[in-house]
């Protein structure tokens, strides 16, 4: 037997303990009212140690005893140990009665067993007898798993908190780092070193002390490369030599208590990326026959976490944690069966994942689609780990992962492309007609054009020459689809037509009903509303039979468009709201998203601004994480409108640009043309008389396919710039301008009691009727970009005031973003006046070392110019296309104090 413990507590704990105070509310209560056995149990690192001598520390009465297990291997180590730290003799008789005889002279007094996992079933009943012998003594028990005895009250350690994780990744690296006037550590980046680690504290400080070395994004990046390198780097250190120095020794002591089915378990389901089902399991385990008994052991020793799903009717599943999987990993390498269990897992995930998304057309989408979002992480993994030596598997998890992008949001094509590569690589004609309809899908709702047409157009070759069937209209819809999407309405209505024509057999009514929705779209660009009620109508019924309410919210968006077109607002409002409805209920965001744009365009149409900004603003959000760049382009331009008819005219500005630009890298000409004529009325208000002329000149060339009101809101709008040329003109000139637009506005209000029609023709005439009613007001004070606006901006020391003019005094101290963004474009003025600061720059500077997605830090720094504008900067900043910038004619005078 090793040398016995003392009686003093260990010292190999070093710094606060940071966040459990639940826990330790919990082990107070419990040991102040008397609870006689209380067990810590949790996985290894996740600081049960730590937390129990915690509580020793603070405990009442007699001293603690403290005795640690680390090390022996029987119970009988562990009460000669404590035997000897009460003084006993244990060389005589039954040495666990005579223990239980002298505790009982000691009460009350706190008995802390650290570290007994590895006599865990054999010590409940030894721990009872002591309790029964001892009344006044209360025990503490640190394990991975339970005692099992009557009296055991077990509290379930789990990972930190992700705040407290980072809060202890910060305290313990400045002080590896030893010098606490560091920055600290970017927020993005320690919120993924924790959750990399499981949010387990010991691998969080091993992590730490790496800090000496490495930077916070080097370590990230390293231990996603070689994460079994952090288990065994870093010593504890401490008066408590027999401290484990690694996480991985913690775990290799926990595998040695393993039996053989349960090392089987733990190793092959080390091959899973993500969680996994039992049935999962047992399709990848062998050399265990009750895989079932084996998690539910593992799950019982802390080696693996269970996972239950309330959303999924209680669903369980299991995942070990990740510094369990890397040890186990490596077993299953030593043992040469890592890529003969990896193959398993591969075929089984992606035939299980294929099933789900043929559910997806169904009732049950909702729970297909977060079932599939679970094996996210997995199916990654299989794509990249079988896209080169098994390609047709690689391409068939590919668009597994294709299908889950387009429900939850694309934000690239690079595993689309090399979808299609493994697909043609397989020599899989079908896997290459559906990679490539995938690709295509996925690079139009990016804005892409020349990409996808040729894909598609390869595509319908492809199947046309192999005779393919139901792929052959599915490539047919596909380019049908995107020609219709680009204003291509007759190559669109022929390649609908013949893939109708393909579908006669109805042996795919989900794709037919595709095929009926989208011509029903085409039908009503081209003002036929009967023809496009008819086919909406006939895709709703074979969705609603099909228990399709995703697609039924689909198609009544679409008929709501129809019926606002028709100037039935009312009935367009309801069935908006329908779609809405049935959208969010079943998860359909990119319908949700389009739906919520379309109902802000509505009260917009109707003048409710604050209507329509709630849904436009959350349409945009949506439609940004979708990845939907046409249609986010479109929400930006119903922005603007309402910046507009708020009278935000700068505001509006930026976001007519903005969207204008996303529209054309998306080759939405009609979109564009949609536009323009609002962005040109804007500029006509702000004096850019040039450009506003340019751009209405534009909008009169518009596509093809534009409502039947589209020329009347060009009219409309066009008032603003008879109106502008007038501006400074004699009285009479002006009085004819004033004429001139009232004329228009009453042509445009008797088309609309003629049509019924509101939307972009409402909004036209609430500008204009607004515009022309102050238009006897006095002239605007909103400086022109054409001609510049004057002055002095004086910025106080650090940007932390500035005045402009002889304007109040505007206190930015408290607000350190607005300082950081003023002091890089009054810098930039200095440097390269008449040149804008992008978007990106402004963010980096406003939100030194942190990052976020691009629309992210937009919306930021939009919001940031916003409000630096409010507070009295609207006539100095303005806006090219470079980016932000102070007006040239604009002096700025910085002050040292």
């Amino acid at each position: 037997m090793q040398e016995q413990q003392r009686s003093t507590l260990p010292g190999f704990a070093r710094g606060r303990l940071v966040g459990r105070r639940r826990e330790l509310d919990d082990l107070a209560r419990l040991l102040e009212g008397g609870t006689p056995l209380v067990t810590l149990v949790g996985p290894p690192g996740v600081g049960k140690t730590r937390l129990a001598l915690e509580t020793a520390t603070r405990s009442f009465g007699s001293p603690p005893v403290w005795v640690s297990m680390r090390g022996y291997d029987a119970l009988l180590d562990l009460v000669a140990a404590v035997a000897g730290l009460l003084g006993v003799s244990a060389a005589s008789g039954d040495p666990t009665a005579r223990v239980g005889q002298v505790l009982a002279g000691h009460a009350p007094l706190l008995l802390v067993l650290d570290d007994c996992e590895g006599v865990a079933e054999e010590l409940g009943p030894v721990v009872q007898q002591w309790l029964d012998a001892a009344p006044g003594v209360q025990v503490l028990v640190t394990s991975r798993a339970r005692l099992g005895v009557e009296t055991e009250h077990v509290i379930e350690v789990g990972p930190l908190p992700i705040d407290d994780a980072v809060a202890l990744l910060e305290t313990r690296s400045r002080a590896a780092r030893r010098d606490r006037r560091r920055q600290g550590i970017p927020e993005d980046v320690a919120r993924r070193l924790v959750e990399r680690l499981d949010c387990l504290p010991l691998a969080i400080e091993l992590a730490a002390s790496r800090m000496a070395v490495l930077p916070p994004q080097k370590l990230l990046e390293r231990l996603d490369q070689r994460a079994d390198e952090m288990l065994r780097a870093g010593a504890m250190g401490g008066a408590d030599s027999r401290r484990p120095a690694s996480l991985a020794a913690a775990i290799e002591a926990s595998w040695r208590l393993l039996g053989p089915a349960e090392r089987a378990t733990l190793s092959q389901c080390a091959a899973f990326s993500g969680s996994f089902t039992l049935e999962a399991a047992e399709a990848v385990v062998l050399g265990c026959d009750v895989v079932e008994g084996a998690l539910g052991s593992l799950h019982e020793r802390s080696l693996i976490e269970r996972i239950e799903l309330d959303g999924l009717g209680g669903e369980v599943r299991f995942r070990p944690w990740t510094s369990v999987r890397a040890f186990a990993l490596r077993q299953l390498e030593a043992a040469g069966e890592r890529e003969q269990t990896e193959a398993r897992v591969d075929a089984f995930v992606v035939r299980a994942c294929e099933h789900l998304v043929d559910a997806l057309t169904g009732p049950d989408a909702l729970e297909m689609e977060q079932r599939l979002e679970l094996e996210r992480d997995q199916l990654v993994a299989t794509h990249r780990r079988t896209i080169e030596h098994e390609p047709a598997l690689g391409a068939r998890a590919g668009l597994v992962l294709a299908e889950l992008s387009s429900l939850r949001g694309v934000s690239g094509t690079d595993v689309h492309e090399a979808t299609l590569r493994a697909a043609a690589a397989s020599g899989d004609t079908a896997l290459l007609i559906r990679s490539s309809v995938a690709f295509a899908v996925a690079g139009a709702r990016l804005g892409a054009t020349d990409g996808p047409r040729k894909v598609l157009d390869d595509a319908v070759a492809i199947a046309a020459e192999h005779d393919a069937g139901a792929l052959h209209a599915l490539t047919l819809f596909a380019r049908g689809r995107f020609r219709a999407q680009r204003g291509a309405f007759d190559e669109a209505d022929a390649d609908l037509a013949r893939a109708e024509s393909l579908l006669v057999d109805r042996r795919d009514p989900h794709l037919a009903a595709c095929v009926k929705n989208v011509q029903g779209c085409v039908a009503e660009i081209r003002g036929d509303f009967d023809a496009a009620v008819r086919a909406f109508e006939a895709a709703r019924v074979t969705f609603r039979l099909a228990g399709s309410e995703r697609m039924e919210a689909a198609v009544l968006n679409n008929l709501g468009v129809v019926r606002e077109a028709e100037g039935r607002r009312e009935d367009s409002r309801r069935l908006y709201e329908a779609a809405l409805e049935r959208s969010t209920r079943s998860g359909n965001r990119t319908i949700e998203a389009d739906t919520r744009m379309n109902l802000g365009s509505w009260h917009l149409g109707v003048g409710e601004l604050e209507r329509a900004d709630e849904y436009l603003r959350q349409a945009l959000v949506l439609q940004r994480r979708l990845g939907n760049r046409r249609f986010e382009g479109l929400t930006l331009g119903n922005l603007a409108i309402l910046a507009h008819a708020r009278g935000e005219l700068r505001a509006a500005r930026d976001l007519y640009q903005e969207g204008l630009a996303t529209l054309r890298e998306c080759g939405e000409a009609r979109f564009v043309a949609m536009t323009l004529p609002f962005a040109a009325a804007a500029e006509a208000s702000l004096g850019l008389l040039h450009e506003a002329r340019a751009d209405f000149e534009a909008a009169r060339r518009a596509p093809p396919g534009m409502a039947p009101s589209f020329s009347i809101v060009v009219d409309t709008l066009e008032a603003f710039l008879i109106l502008a040329e007038a501006r400074g003109a004699e009285p009479h000139l002006r009085e004819v301008a004033e004429r001139r637009a009232a004329e228009r506005l009453e042509l445009a209000r008797a088309a609309q009691a003629r049509t019924g029609a509101a939307g972009e023709l409402g909004s036209a005439l609430r500008l204009l009727s607004k515009a022309l009613a102050t238009s006897h007001s006095p002239p605007s004070q909103e400086p022109s970009a054409q001609t510049g606006a004057s002055g002095t901006l004086v910025v106080g020391a650090g940007q932390r005031w500035f005045v402009l003019a002889d304007g109040e005094r505007v206190d930015l101290s408290r607000r350190g973003p607005l300082r950081l963004i003023l002091r890089a474009l009054a810098e930039h003025r200095q440097d390269a006046p008449g040149m804008g600061v992008a978007s990106s720059d402004l963010f980096a500077a406003g939100w030194p070392g942190q990052r976020a997605l691009p629309h992210a830090a937009a919306n930021r720094v939009y919001s940031a110019i916003a409000t630096l504008r409010r507070l009295g900067l609207d006539s100095v900043i303005a806006r090219n296309d470079d980016g932000y910038l102070i007006e040239p004619t604009i002096m700025v005078e910085r002050r040292s104090s």
